[in-house]
């Protein structure tokens, strides 16, 4: 009982955006659990922290927690359909976030058609959850019909109170953007912003703000929301939002022809990427590093 009440709190540290005490409440709340004995309650538990490690970036602990999970499920003999698509959940982000896209859409697509046919506002959750996959993977046509599906299947008023308007207005804005729409793209990425009080959903749309402004060749906003982005990651201990922000950084002191600073920025960035595994980061940063040592000739 105590593990999962100290789980309670950990969780309501997460929706604060205090990742660090939720982080540390997890840990405990996992040390409790262990020490009782209580399998199952360690499962849950287990289950919280390692979404915390996933929203630090701490991919590799996050993933060492789901194959403890696992073993535990097995051990148990437990056919809990509701803990093993939990587990699915953080697998997912896990594969996301380090942008192994096709991973992470299998995972999401098996979430989804495990759902009873009544489960409309959880369905609507997994639909968006893969439209988001679906347009980093370029299937834009895809993430439309899912996006339309999503609404169809939640009345306006339910899917304004459950808060899935916003993930919802995430999904909408990047279409927008990789249509090439951009002021409808920046008025939805803006619109979270100010929804989220730059909580979870909202450090997404600044990212994804600043590299709309950078596309754009807005080197002041795209600054201006990177910087915001960097403080705002070193607040929350978000490791990996703190290098997307390094990298756009590096990116916009090579727009300005400051290679030495761009270098300085993109290895700090590719460091973190190495540690948390993320490929796509780590390619990005070593492409232009690579370019910056080709002019230079080193």
């Amino acid at each position: 009982m105590q593990a999962l009440c100290v789980t309670a709190t950990s969780k309501a540290y997460r929706n604060k955006g205090d990742l660090r005490a939720a982080l540390a409440q997890g840990s405990e709340a996992r040390r409790i659990s262990q020490a009782s004995g209580n399998l199952t309650a360690e499962v849950w538990v287990s289950q919280q922290y390692a979404s915390c490690c996933v929203m630090v970036g701490d991919y590799a602990s996050a993933a060492n927690l789901c194959a403890a999970i696992t073993s535990i499920l097995s051990a148990l003999g437990l056919a809990d359909v509701h803990a093993y698509r939990n587990l699915l959940n953080v697998s997912a982000e896990i594969f996301d976030r380090r942008t192994e896209y096709g991973a992470a859409l299998a995972l999401r697509l098996r979430i989804y058609h495990s759902r009873r046919a009544f489960d409309d506002l959880p369905k609507a959750w997994d639909l968006l959850n893969t439209a988001l996959i679906e347009i980093e993977l370029e299937d834009l046509a895809s993430a439309e019909q899912r996006v339309r599906t999503a609404r169809s299947a939640v009345s306006p008023t339910v899917w304004k109170q459950a808060g899935i308007d916003i993930i919802a207005d995430v999904v909408e804005a990047s279409l927008n953007f990789h249509k090439g729409y951009y002021p409808k793209a920046t008025e939805g990425f803006q619109r979270v912003i100010t929804n989220t009080n730059w909580i979870d959903m909202g450090m997404v749309a600044m990212e994804k703000l600043s590299n709309l402004a950078f596309k754009t060749s807005d080197i002041p906003t795209a600054t201006r929301c990177s910087v915001l982005l960097l403080v705002s990651a070193y607040k929350a201990d978000d490791l990996a939002t703190k290098h997307q922000a390094l990298r756009r950084l590096g990116d916009i002191y090579l727009s300005r022809a400051d290679s030495e600073t761009a270098l300085v920025l993109l290895q700090v960035a590719l460091e973190g990427f190495r540690v948390m595994g993320v490929h796509r980061g780590i390619a990005d940063c070593l492409i232009r590093m690579g370019d910056v040592w080709q002019e230079r000739g080193d």
